[in-house]
């Protein structure tokens, strides 16, 4: 026999499901904000900026990567992090104050779908005009295209 309440049980259930829903969603952005305000000691950013989740768990990565080679000790820079080993500029132990390096370029790199969604429509525009070829088109030259992009062979897809 049928429940005569089972509307006003799932009104209930969809009730309680949506706050619990909100109250995860809350904790999460804490925690984030609590992240990224550990990261004060890089002057450009700050709580006023809003930095994207995912640019703080790959900057969260980075850093715990970072603390683990001075913890280590192996790995040996030259000043500016990018230089080559010198006599101008003999290699020294990397420092905690490098990484604001390492996130100015995590900052400045450009994660942009918009870069890769133009290439790919350039690789996909080329694939198409060379009808059932495998082999890519004479005016193709290697450096204008990804590494990513592999000519397949007709029996394989890369």
């Amino acid at each position: 026999m049928p429940s005569k309440y089972p509307k006003i049980v799932s009104e209930a259930k969809k009730i309680a499901s949506r706050n619990k829903e909100k109250k995860r969603n809350v904790d999460m952005n804490q925690a984030f904000n609590a992240l990224q305000s550990s990261f004060t000691s890089i002057p450009f950013i700050t709580r006023k900026k809003k930095v994207p989740k995912v640019t703080i768990l790959r900057l969260s990565i980075k850093y715990i990567q970072h603390i683990q080679k001075v913890l280590n000790g192996e790995l040996h820079v030259s000043e500016g992090l990018r230089c080559q080993p010198s006599p101008h500029y003999p290699p020294r132990p990397i420092k905690l104050e490098d990484f604001e390096i390492v996130a100015a370029e995590e900052l400045n790199e450009k994660h942009s779908y918009t870069n890769r969604l133009h290439e790919d429509e350039e690789y996909n525009t080329l694939i198409n005009s060379t009808s059932t070829s495998a082999s890519p088109p004479s005016s193709c030259n290697d450096e204008n295209y990804p590494s990513s992009h592999k000519w397949a062979s007709p029996t394989t897809f890369n």
